[in-house]
């Protein structure tokens, strides 16, 4: 964000970082989205034969540099990925997710779950959760169970990219008591057209970093808006709004930067 716009106001081209395209694949991974209201869309990517350890240096020290701890090279890419393209991402050890399927549903009256941290969290049907074929394996948009997460034993890594209902989570982050930087964003909506954009480049890193492969991804929901909206304003909007005089040469030429 802060790229665009000081891109926009020196009139600067903004350097992304090269991303590769990656489709659905042949071979799928099960996701099941029970409310699509909850749940714009959903994007799972399979890497198998990955390698966890530490991440390179530059990582680590990135990550610090904005008050985040490193913990092993895939989790890392998905707060690496979070704070560079403001897209949330989840890594999961895949060989515990049973049945291979992914269901977002609400949580059951009475359902449990152990989120990262070690606590038990008490679940009900207000809170969307992310649940293999017998049970939670993340509270959406917020934390992800412990029983599922990335160690240095897994082999195979399920990285999710998704966009969830700003209103659900931001409800159970408050019920729960539970915030996170990925609750943060959703609390103030993700853009779902970076989604995608944030699921191809968190894969391209752990590929690099871990060394695995990409065996499977599959996607579920819209990956674009529908409709985009049209915002009239004028000259003397935004001086109203500023209180100086921008010309309208201006305004047009900032707008189209970002």
């Amino acid at each position: 964000g802060l790229a665009r716009e000081i891109g926009a106001i020196t009139s600067k081209r903004v350097n992304y970082p090269k991303i590769s395209k990656i489709s659905p694949t042949k071979n799928k991974i099960s996701i099941s989205i029970e409310d699509k209201k909850d749940c714009g869309c959903y994007i799972a990517t399979l890497i198998q034969q990955a390698t966890i350890s530490n991440s390179t240096i530059a990582i680590q020290e990135k990550l610090s540099s904005v008050g985040l701890k490193a913990i092993s090279n895939a989790v890392d890419v998905t707060n690496f990925v979070l704070m560079e393209q403001g897209q949330p991402l989840h890594a999961f050890d895949y060989d515990k997710v049973q049945g291979g399927k992914i269901v977002v549903r609400r949580a059951k009256q009475g359902e449990k779950i152990v989120t990262i941290d070690g606590i038990e969290r008490q679940l009900d049907p207000s809170i969307l959760v992310i649940a293999d074929t017998q049970k939670p394996i993340a509270i959406a948009g917020i934390m992800g169970g412990k029983e599922t997460e990335v160690t240095a034993s897994t082999k195979n890594v399920l990285l999710e990219a998704a966009h969830f209902d700003m209103t659900l989570v931001r409800r159970a982050s408050r019920k729960l008591g539970l915030r996170s930087d990925s609750s943060y964003r959703f609390e103030r909506n993700v853009n779902i057209e970076g989604v995608l954009m944030g699921a191809n480049r968190a894969t391209d890193l752990i590929i690099e970093l871990t060394k695995g492969k990409v065996t499977a991804r599959s996607e579920n929901g819209a990956l674009k808006k529908k409709t985009l909206n049209t915002i009239k304003i004028s000259a003397q909007d935004v001086e109203n709004r500023l209180g100086n005089t921008i010309s309208t040469a201006q305004i047009k030429k900032f707008l189209t930067a970002l």
